[in-house]
């Protein structure tokens, strides 16, 4: 019985390891996130340029660019990673995922 527990208690004790340094930076990325928003709610700089062109990409309308946009079109794509999974497992609308306050 000894045994079974220093072993309950190393797995445990792993999987603690494994999930406390992201579930710690997720907490705080929501925490200063929230920070931002509240203090400016309004767009600022760019996002007026970005916001368009990413709710455009998440239409999958990969034909419309505006060209006041320097940034690679790569960082369009790599926020359907998360869309993508959302829209599949849920059944949501891609556009609903995408709208912006």
């Amino acid at each position: 019985l000894g045994s079974f527990t220093a072993l309950h208690v190393c797995i445990h004790q792993d999987m603690m390891k494994k999930w406390i340094l992201p579930s710690s930076f997720a907490i705080i990325l929501g925490v200063i996130s929230q920070l931002v928003n509240y203090h400016q709610p309004l767009p600022y700089m760019d996002e007026v340029f970005h916001v368009p062109q990413s709710q455009h990409f998440c239409d999958h309308n990969f034909s419309q660019w505006d060209p006041m946009i320097t940034t690679l079109p790569g960082l369009y794509f790599t926020s359907l990673l998360w869309v993508e999974p959302v829209h599949w497992l849920l059944g949501m609308n891609r556009s609903s995922l995408c709208i912006v306050p």
